[in-house]
């Protein structure tokens, strides 16, 4: 990942921090230009937008730890998403204009792509097995 990469994912990060602190402590008047406009001020920093291949990659976190409840086991996606979480604590990953790439640290370990278009229901079908059951009504 170039350093640009990483300085827009930090940069993404501290809005969606700032956002929800001002969501947190801003009064009801405040509208989102406003707040667009105390980031520019507070950071020096023109936000890309965040609806983009850098968001999707937060949106990998959370389920991260959510296969830790081993509810992915023995599956193909279990298998994904540990490869993806070994790639994210070893730095070795990248994306690009065809989608993300996860590398393996360990000779015998499989690289992991994912194109932008299956990327969501990547991501929606490891969160509908993870609530499956949890959520009562």
């Amino acid at each position: 990942m170039a350093l640009e990469d990483i300085l827009s994912l930090n940069a993404a990060l501290k809005f969606i921090e700032f956002v929800i602190g001002s969501v947190d402590k801003a009064d009801d008047t405040k509208t989102v230009g406003q707040l667009r406009r105390e980031f520019r001020e507070k950071f020096n920093h023109d936000l890309h937008p965040l609806i983009n291949q850098h968001f999707g990659i937060i949106r990998l976190i959370p389920l991260m730890h959510m296969v830790q409840d081993r509810f992915l086991e023995n599956t193909v996606d279990g298998a994904r998403i540990k490869a993806i979480r070994n790639a994210f604590a070893h730095n070795t990953f990248s994306c690009d204009e065809s989608g993300y790439t996860f590398f393996p640290n360990r000779p015998n370990g499989a690289t992991v792509r994912i194109s932008y278009e299956e990327f969501t229901p990547f991501v929606w079908r490891i969160e509908n097995e993870f609530y499956k059951g949890r959520v009562t009504t």
